[in-house]
Formats: structure tokens, C-alpha cells, sequence
């Protein structure tokens, strides 16, 4: 029997929709092709009043000319990228947030330490001049002097309690400037590491208050499991639902199994959250009903009871399908293709913005629980009644995962609802008998703010 949920509470039950972007992505601020902390700041309210609650960064800090992992690589652990602007600029950034009730998380991740990383080059040069310094056992040596290597990047041994001390100023660092929260990448790569080690790790993050998951959650991995986070989401963080998959197949039974793996998430004393990257439907070979199959899935992230990170890239459709360099057209590209779709109300990205605008103003389509619902269509159909953290408000929403219309009928006598209302049209329905009967278009969705009287 799975054990009364612990699910942990803290800032982020109150910011359901974060948006995923490596900074050099947000706005160009200074012309050089590239965003930064300026450009962002332009953009700030723009963003929240597309539905966004917060951000989900890599890291911001200097990354010299390694864009492997799109500039994850750190050349430093206490500065800003200049490409991104100044520390200054940064914490005009967090400020500005602050000021909208917006949240910022961004990576952690030990091993992405770069080869001109101050602290490598130190106990580099201290190992070859015979130097007393104590960097000199942050890292793995080989017989031939040069470096154990993760990632193809100097090696961190992760269980020198020097190297423990240094990393946790360098988190402390960052939260006093305003971050909420981390995202953990690929824990088990990381060298020497044990269960201690990392607890250890997000134990601080916590008691400073603090969001923080793996990439990869596998409850198998002891190194996961038992060390200590507080979030976590599938075995990779677009892997919690598989709602794509459940598209392509028109299999109903994939969610299911997404919403069995968030309850033993939850069991697990974890906060659930689930990352929309945008698996592009184009890989799958442009399928004709490809806008479609973009806005089913669109909406039903919009609806997730968890944390979402929504991937800048899936904003519109034509980004979705078709990427961009990320490193020199990446902003530009996206917001050009935004400003052309704003004036279109049935353009993808107004109806990005409508379904994200439904998750922020109505309190039980954001953060809460999920209930399955029966119906007479089980195999295409998936149907909750989605209740806010609170408790206090209830929806209704049902989603077709076919590419065929479905006649549908869903009977609701054990839920105590009077009546519904359509929250994309206002309609109002008075049940009778209890039974509800919808036509849903081929890969439709209906949203029903549940009424307990009419």
C-alpha cells in the first residue's frame, strides 16, 4: 500500500507555469543578436501576461567559448556571462521579478566545471609546481598529470569535503541573489558521488527555502531516491505523462500510467512537475494534423496539477516544428514569430496564451490534484475533475487522444455537480440525471468549471 502523501509545500505551489529559456533566448537588449538581462527585463511583463509565473535557466554564469550543452559549461561560479550583461544587470533582473511575484530557477550541476574554471586552473598549476593548495584534490589525477575527465570537462570528486564547502557558497552565493530553486542534471555521472553527499546538497537548498529536483527521476537509483529532494518528474523531465507518445498512438492509457507515476512521485514526499519541451511532432514526419496534435498538447499541460516549465521554443508552432541556433538567432527568430502571430486570435501562440491565462486565473485548472473520470469512451478518451490545492474549486476537463471525433458520455452522479460551465465559451449546462454527453472533435479538449448549484 502506497504511503499517505507527504507532498512537500513551499513557493511553488503558488507558481504553477514557469518559462524554460536559456537567457541568450529571452530578448536581445543590446543588438548583438543575442538575449540578455536587459532585454529580458523588457520583456517581463510581456511574459507574465502570457501566463508565466517565473523562469527555469541554465546556468547564467560565464561559459568563454564552450557552448557545448548550450553554455552549460561554467568558466566561473560567482560571476555573470557578459554576453548576458553585468551581476548588476542580473540583480535588477531578480528585482524586477520580485516586483511581479515572479520566481527564478536555474541549474546546479558540479561536474559542468570548464577548462578555464578558475578553481581547475589553480589546482592544475599547484599539482605541477608542487604548490600546497587544496583544489589540488577537487579533482582526479591520472599517472600522466592530466585530468579524469566527466562530460569531456575536468572531473570533480565530489567527495572531498573541500570541494563540498566551495560548492555550497557557490549555492548560498546565488539564493542570496534571489534564486528560488535548482534543477539537478544527471546526478549519477557525477564522480565518487554518494547518497550523503548530495543530501547534504539539498538539505541547504531547503533550509534557505528552496525548490530543488533531479533530472533523471528513477526510484530505483538509490542516489536518487534517498537523497533528499524535495521534486522530481519522470525519468526525464518530459517523461512524466508521455502525452506526445499518447497523441501519436491515440492511446489514453499512456496518461494513465503518467498519472500512476506522479502518485508514487508524491508518495515518494516529492512535488511533481513535468517539463514541455516541445517534442516536435515534425520528427514523426510533418503528420497533417500536426497543429492539432500542438494544441491538444498545449492543452493539457495547461491543465497538469503540477509545476509546469514550458520550453520557449514551443511558444508558437512554427518554432515547435522547426528549432533554431540558439546561440545567434535564437531570440530573434522567436520573438519575430510571435509579433507576426499576436494579431491573429487563432494563431498557435494566442492559443498558447489563452490556455497558460486559463492556468493562472482559475485556481483549479493550476496546482492541486487529479482525479480520473470514467467514461464511454476509455480508450481515446481521458476525462478529471481537476481540484486546486485549496480544495475549493473543481473542474472538469476532457481530452480526445484520437484523430477522430468521439461522441462521449461521462456520468458524474458520485461528484455532487449541479451544473458546468464551458470555460473557453461561458456556456453554461444544467446536468440532468447526472449524465454529461459531448461531441469532441478529432484531438478536441473541453474545459468545464464545475458548478455546485445553477
Amino acid at each position: 500500500m502506497m504511503k499517505k502523501s507527504k507532498k512537500p509545500n513551499g513557493w511553488w505551489i503558488t507558481h504553477p507555469t514557469l518559462l524554460r529559456i536559456e537567457v541568450h533566448g529571452g530578448f536581445d537588449g543590446n543588438g548583438d543578436m543575442l538575449g540578455d538581462f536587459p532585454g529580458l527585463i523588457k520583456k517581463l511583463d510581456e511574459i507574465k501576461e502570457m501566463g508565466f509565473t517565473g523562469f527555469r535557466f541554465q546556468h547564467v554564469g560565464p561559459y568563454g567559448d564552450d557552448y557545448q550543452y548550450a553554455g552549460l559549461v561554467l568558466q566561473d561560479w560567482f560571476n555573470i556571462d557578459p554576453r548576458y550583461g553585468t551581476m548588476k544587470d542580473f540583480e535588477k533582473f531578480i528585482a524586477e521579478c520580485q516586483k511581479r511575484d515572479m520566481k527564478v530557477i536555474m541549474m546546479l550541476i558540479p561536474e559542468y566545471v570548464g577548462w578555464q574554471h578558475p578553481d581547475y586552473l589553480s589546482a592544475l598549476n599547484a599539482r605541477k609546481k608542487g604548490i600546497d593548495d587544496p583544489r589540488v584534490d577537487w579533482f582526479l589525477w591520472k599517472d600522466d598529470g592530466t585530468v579524469v575527465t566527466c562530460w569531456d570537462k575536468p572531473g570533480i570528486n565530489t567527495e572531498n569535503k573541500n570541494f563540498q564547502d566551495a560548492f555550497l557558497k557557490h549555492i548560498k552565493f546565488w539564493m542570496n541573489k534571489g534564486i528560488a530553486g535548482w534543477d539537478v542534471d544527471a546526478v549519477p555521472t557525477w564522480i565518487n558521488v554518494k547518497v550523503e553527499t548530495v543530501w547534504r546538497f539539498n538539505e541547504y537548498v531547503k533550509k534557505l527555502g528552496g525548490f530543488i529536483c533531479p533530472e533523471n527521476y528513477e526510484p530505483e537509483k538509490e542516489i536518487i531516491r534517498n537523497a533528499g529532494f524535495n521534486a522530481g518528474s519522470g525519468v526525464l523531465r518530459t517523461e512524466l505523462y508521455n502525452e506526445t507518445k499518447a497523441i501519436l498512438q491515440g492511446k489514453a492509457d499512456i496518461i494513465r500510467q503518467g498519472l500512476a507515476a506522479r502518485n508514487k512521485i508524491i508518495a515518494s514526499d516529492l512535488f511533481a512537475f513535468q517539463e514541455f519541451r516541445g517534442n516536435s511532432f515534425s520528427s514523426f514526419g510533418y503528420p497533417p494534423n500536426g497543429l492539432e496534435m500542438y494544441k491538444l498538447q498545449v492543452a493539457f499541460n495547461a491543465v497538469l496539477p503540477d509545476q509546469i516549465w514550458m520550453n520557449a521554443a514551443a511558444l508558437t508552432y512554427n518554432e515547435y516544428r522547426g528549432g533554431y541556433n540558439p546561440y545567434e538567432t535564437e531570440c530573434r527568430i522567436m520573438w519575430e514569430q510571435i509579433e507576426r502571430e499576436k494579431e491573429n486570435n487563432s494563431s498557435s501562440f494566442n492559443h498558447v496564451k489563452r490556455m497558460l491565462n486559463l492556468r493562472r486565473q482559475h485556481k483549479a485548472l493550476a496546482i492541486g490534484e487529479m482525479k480520473e473520470i470514467k467514461t464511454s469512451r476509455p480508450k481515446e478518451i481521458f476525462a478529471v475533475i481537476r481540484t486546486s490545492e485549496d480544495g475549493e474549486k473543481r473542474a472538469l476537463v476532457i481530452f480526445n487522444f484520437s484523430n477522430t471525433p468521439q461522441d462521449v458520455t461521462i456520468n458524474l452522479e458520485k461528484e455532487n455537480i449541479k451544473g458546468l460551465k464551458n470555460l473557453l465559451n461561458d456556456q453554461t449546462t444544467e446536468l440532468k440525471n447526472a449524465t454529461l454527453r459531448v461531441n469532441l472533435n478529432f484531438f478536441g479538449y473541453k474545459f468545464y468549471d464545475i458548478l455546485n448549484s445553477v
